[in-house]
């Protein structure tokens, strides 16, 4: 029987692993977005006579306003990109113990069944020696 080059208990490591970052991202892109509106209202502005608009903002608000709705697209990607490597990795991982013991589950049901016709014309070739132990003894 074959041997499955993986080791389950390594791809579960790695898999908790990423799941306790992966599970700190959704906080990372709240403090994110919360952090940009932070720096834009307190990054100061060009205005007249130098007073900011009540609420703060100015130019530079407005441009991290556009970069964070511009990356917003690229953080979901990576969050949904990460949700799905990792059910991809634990779906093949299962596959690959159901394939092992599915393996196991017909190399068993094949050993116990009843011999062949075939397999017993096979094992009737000539005896040799004193004909008291059954098998096939002829050279290849």
């Amino acid at each position: 029987m074959g041997k499955w080059d993986i080791d389950v208990s390594g791809v579960n490591s790695v898999l908790s692993g990423t799941g306790e970052v992966a599970g700190k991202l959704e906080g990372e892109f709240t403090s994110y977005s919360s952090n940009m509106e932070h720096a834009g209202t307190h990054a100061g502005t060009i205005a007249k006579g130098g007073k900011a608009p009540e609420g703060g903002g100015g130019l530079v608000a407005v441009a991290l306003a556009q970069f964070a709705q511009k990356t917003k697209p690229e953080l979901q990607f990576i969050a949904a990109r990460t949700g799905k490597s990792m059910k991809g990795a634990v779906e093949a991982t299962k596959a690959y113990v159901h394939g092992d013991e599915q393996m196991a589950a017909d190399a068993q049901r094949h050993a116990i069944q009843a011999p062949t016709p075939e397999e017993l014309k096979g094992s009737q070739g000539d005896k040799g020696g004193d004909g008291k132990h059954g098998g096939n003894t002829k050279q290849a």
